[in-house]
């Protein structure tokens, strides 16, 4: 691997990522370990692919398998409706005021995070490291081999 570039990829990542250069590390993850995803991570490899001259076609066409849709999943906001929805429509039959009712909701919802912290929503995604971004930008082409046709 060429030190001159994987520094230059860590500038880029720090860039993206506000994170200090140096700590920026070959096990990272870009999502979770860098807290770059959505647009952020669409623009970071058109500057990554510009910067470097890499072919990313192969990633373009497989990006469902590493980064997951923009927003809120459907799930998460039906799931939202299914939890607070009960304990709100209880507050307001037993007479509460709506503002209460709602901080009824609320709370129950809040007590919900922690267990949905731990419930698998991208489960199927596959998290990119740095060090994916090094082999690319020595190799000029993405190093994941993907073995099905693209998605």
């Amino acid at each position: 691997m060429d030190r001159h570039s994987d520094e230059q990829v860590r500038e880029l990542l720090s860039k993206f990522s506000g994170r200090p250069v140096a700590s920026i590390t070959a096990e990272q993850s870009l999502q979770d370990d860098l807290g770059i995803d959505g647009d952020d991570v669409v623009e970071l490899f058109a500057d990554f692919a510009e910067r470097f001259e890499v072919d990313l076609s192969s990633l373009h066409s497989h990006w469902p398998k590493h980064f997951g849709p923009e927003g809120i999943p459907l799930r998460i906001g039906l799931l939202w409706m299914l939890v607070m929805a009960p304990p709100m429509l209880l507050g307001m039959w037993i007479g509460l005021p709506q503002w209460a009712a709602f901080i009824i909701g609320v709370a129950v919802w809040i007590a919900w995070i922690g267990p949905l912290r731990s419930w698998p929503l991208k489960s199927d995604i596959h998290l990119l490291t740095v060090a994916h971004l090094f082999e690319a930008a020595a190799t000029k082409c993405w190093p994941v081999q993907y073995g099905d046709a693209p998605t």
